[in-house]
């Protein structure tokens, strides 16, 4: 996580109950990691996992240009 830049959370239809995923995201908030925030959707009615920054940078659909636009608006946490 030290060597990248940014976070991409797929969030799929059983990721909020992850225990795996709050420790991801956990990491990343991390002072020495500290990388930027996007989410994807795979279906609109995904529940987002806890831990996430309020204001994520989210793609609603799983598609290029909404990823890419995701990625560009991404802040850290």
């Amino acid at each position: 996580m030290k060597e990248s830049e940014y976070i991409l959370v797929i969030v799929g239809g059983k990721l909020y109950s992850s225990k795996w995923m709050k420790w991801e995201i956990d990491g990343a908030k991390q002072s020495d990691v500290n990388l930027k925030f996007a989410a994807v959707k795979i279906k609109t009615g995904n529940a987002i996992p806890s831990g996430l920054p309020n204001d994520i940078s989210m793609a609603e659909r799983f598609e290029e240009d909404k990823i890419i636009a995701a990625l560009n608006k991404a802040k850290k946490a």
